[in-house]
């Protein structure tokens, strides 16, 4: 799907070929075959840019690939946070020594948002 946006025009093959003749010594009479995309050179390289082609294959790729990243993360730290509400709870109730009273409907609201939490009495 790629190769398409790297084959150059006509014109920017013989710019990119001289270029490439220059910069590493080659002779007139050895074959040189160019593939390449330049931003600055859209206008003769029938509208394909370098710039469309880092747009579409490297940024967009990677804001999808490192939003999916931080969604797993969160997914997995969410029991964590429902979790730390009723142990707060708890561990003031335990350093205060004092007794929790209507804090306790929090805690059980909490603790029955998590289903790792809930236990059953058999």
């Amino acid at each position: 799907y790629t190769v398409p946006l790297v084959i150059p025009s006509k014109e920017l093959e013989l710019i990119m070929e001289k270029s490439m003749r220059e910069l590493f010594e080659i002779p007139d009479d050895v074959f040189v075959q160019t593939y390449g995309v330049s931003i600055t050179y859209e206008e003769i390289n029938d509208g394909k840019s370098m710039l469309a082609f880092t747009l579409m294959f490297v940024a967009i790729p990677y804001c999808i690939s490192y939003t999916i990243i931080v969604v797993a993360m969160l997914m997995s730290v969410l029991p964590l946070v429902i979790l730390s509400i009723p142990v707060g709870i708890v561990t003031y109730g335990t350093i205060a020594n004092g007794d929790l009273g209507l804090a306790t409907l929090p805690l059980t609201a909490f603790v029955w948002l998590c289903p790792v939490a809930q236990v059953r009495d058999i």
